[in-house]
């Protein structure tokens, strides 16, 4: 009988140890505290020389959008994100980073949800059309 406990215990530590594998990758860093650099937004690279970059820290959101600095709420809930209203500063840039402000802004009011895979941060719609991507500044 103990044997047979023994070989029962044995077999669910190796069942255990084969279902906790990491078989996704790395979970990479964690979305709050860590600074993102936005890559692409909407589907277009950022082009060279416009710096936009996102930080969440202890519900709140701050960072640079492309000519301001920007910031304001957000809430999480599993892998739900949503921002509340966000604030920017209002100094006059190239139209180029203009834009890109403009257009990354409005994505952050779209995002619902968002993910975390190796480097990378997508944040994402509530259809889950992928909206921004980040890597890890």
């Amino acid at each position: 009988m103990r044997r047979a406990l023994l070989a029962v215990a044995g077999a669910l530590l190796l069942l255990g140890a084969a279902c906790s594998s990491d078989e996704g990758g790395d979970p990479g860093p964690p979305l709050e505290g860590t600074t993102w650099v936005l890559t692409s937004y909407d589907g277009p690279d950022v082009p060279d020389g416009v710096s936009v970059d996102l930080l969440l820290e202890d519900g709140k959101a701050s960072g640079r959008s492309g000519c301001n600095s920007y910031g304001g709420s957000y809430e999480t809930s599993g892998d739900q994100l949503t921002f509340g209203p966000l604030a920017a500063t209002q100094m006059a840039c190239p139209q180029e980073q203009m834009d890109v402000e403009a257009a990354y802004l409005a994505a952050l009011e779209r995002t619902a949800s968002s993910a975390v895979d190796g480097d990378e941060l997508v944040l994402s719609d509530a259809q889950g059309a992928e909206l921004l991507r980040f890597r890890q500044g």
